[in-house]
């Protein structure tokens, strides 16, 4: 897969130092792109009761929504935290990208100097992925 031209790289890094993560101490900041080309941002808010966390790829998709509505699909989605390694998005993350996209949707995953980026599609990080 390759790397998308819908990367800024600068603005992913800027949203990452808006993450509130005082417990985990673990930032992480998330691009979803629509089929259209939208780009929408997000990061991880967490909260003392833990339960209440959203992660910064939900919090995208909850940017999306509120700014779009419920009627688009996320093309790609990329992830970036402060590690020197890449990270993929979590469980939960995984069924709520799935939802609002196909199977096909690329996720690329950052490390934190974007030097090294691993790709998936959706379908390989959520085998199987349900519908209602």
């Amino acid at each position: 897969m390759t790397e998308s031209s819908h990367l800024n790289k600068e603005k992913l890094t800027e949203i990452l130092k808006n993450s509130y993560s005082p417990y985990s101490k673990f930032a992480v900041a998330a691009l979803v792109v629509t089929e259209k080309g939208e780009s929408f941002y997000g990061c991880n808010v967490e909260n003392s009761t833990f339960g209440a966390t959203i992660c910064a790829e939900r919090s995208a998709i909850s940017n999306l929504v509120t700014s779009l509505g419920p009627d688009f699909k996320i093309k790609e989605v990329h992830v970036l935290s402060r590690e020197n390694a890449p990270i993929t998005p979590c469980g939960i993350c995984r069924q709520s990208l799935f939802e609002f996209s196909s199977p096909q949707t690329k996720v690329f995953c950052h490390s934190f100097d974007f030097k090294k980026t691993d790709s998936y599609l959706l379908d390989e990080l959520l085998p199987n992925g349900f519908r209602l």
